[in-house]
């Protein structure tokens, strides 16, 4: 368990080191989509739980991918929230949300 926790800490300091005002953003707004939809990837990405399915650099590679948004919506490009979490959710294999249950008329 230790040897999953301490690898996912050097993950997260990789995108740290790469995106620095972008990375914290970039966990909060990945924590609040796990913590609704997937607990245990969660605390995978949290370092509370050890990486049994070997999801970490799913969870990684999506870390660095919403900084890289992060950082391009603040030098201007069009990135929304939606866009933000749409990209979350399709990274890591996340249900989307259904309106009006899919029903027709």
């Amino acid at each position: 368990m230790m040897d999953d926790i301490e690898y996912a800490a050097k993950l997260d300091r990789q995108v740290r080191a790469d995106y620095p005002a972008h990375a914290d953003e970039a966990r909060a707004f990945m924590n609040k989509i796990l913590r609704q939809s997937d607990w245990r990837k969660w605390r995978v990405f949290n370092r509370k739980a050890p990486d049994l399915r070997r999801e970490i650099h799913v969870l990684d590679m999506t870390h660095h991918y919403i900084s890289l948004l992060l950082e391009r919506r603040d030098l201007g490009y069009p990135v929304t929230d939606l866009y933000l979490e749409s990209a979350v959710r399709a990274c890591l294999g996340l249900g989307f949300a259904v309106i009006e249950g899919g029903k027709d008329g």
